[in-house]
C-alpha cells in the first residue's frame, strides 16, 4: 500500500519511512524520511523557509533557496570581520549621539511651533472651520431630506464610506478639494525634512 502526497493529496508510488528506496520516477524521500511527489516538494521548498513541510524545521542560511538567504549568509560572514565590528561600534555611538540631538531638536521645534500657534490664534480658527464643516453637513442632510428618500440614501451611504483620511465624496464635491487636503486642515501637523 502506498501513501498520499502531503502537498497535493494524490497517491504516490512509494511509502514514507518504510520504503527502502530514496526516490522513484515521480516521488522522492527527504532526509527526514517523509516522501513527496518530486514536483510538489520542489515547489514547496523553493517558496517556503522550511526543510520539510511536515517536520516544519526551518532551513539554515545555506539551505535557503531565496536571495534573502544568501544575503543573511553574507551578512553573518561580514559581521565576523574585525573591521566590520569596529565600524558597527562607531555607527552605534554615532546613532546614540544623533538620536539624542534629534530629540533635543524636536523638543525645541515643538516648543517654538506651539508658541507660534498661540501667537497666530490658530486653535479658534480650526474650531470655527470644523464648526462650518458640521453646519454644511447638516444643510446637505436637510436638503436631501427635502428632496426625497433617494437623496437621503445617497448621502447616508456616502457618509458611511470614509477614506483613510476621513473625508467623503460629498465633501470633495462641495469644497472642491481633495480629501487629504481637508484632512490636513482638520488635523494639522508639521513635518519637515532636516537634511
Amino acid at each position: 500500500m502506498t501513501d498520499t502526497c502531503p502537498v497535493c493529496l494524490d497517491d504516490m508510488d512509494m511509502k514514507s519511512f518504510e520504503d527502502e528506496r530514496n526516490s522513484t520516477e515521480t516521488c522522492v524521500k527527504l532526509d527526514c524520511k517523509h516522501a513527496f511527489h518530486t514536483r510538489c516538494i520542489i515547489t514547496c521548498l523553493s517558496t517556503a523557509d522550511k526543510k520539510c513541510p511536515q517536520c516544519n524545521t526551518p532551513k539554515t542560511f545555506e539551505e535557503e533557496v531565496t536571495s534573502e538567504g544568501l544575503i543573511k549568509m553574507c551578512i553573518q560572514r561580514f559581521k565576523k570581520q574585525p573591521e566590520v565590528k569596529t565600524v558597527l561600534q562607531e555607527m552605534s555611538i554615532a546613532k546614540k549621539e544623533l538620536s539624542g540631538n534629534l530629540k533635543i531638536l524636536r523638543q525645541d521645534v515643538r516648543k517654538f511651533v506651539l508658541e507660534k500657534v498661540k501667537e497666530l490664534n490658530m486653535a479658534p480658527q480650526r474650531k470655527y472651520f470644523i464648526k462650518c464643516l458640521r453646519k454644511m453637513r447638516k444643510l446637505i442632510k436637510s436638503e436631501a431630506t427635502r428632496l426625497g428618500p433617494m437623496y437621503v440614501g445617497v448621502i447616508e451611504n456616502d457618509r458611511g464610506w470614509r477614506s483613510r483620511y476621513g473625508g467623503s465624496s460629498v465633501e470633495r464635491m462641495i469644497y472642491g478639494c481633495q480629501t487629504w487636503s481637508l484632512y490636513r486642515i482638520k488635523n494639522p501637523y508639521l513635518r519637515m525634512k532636516l537634511f
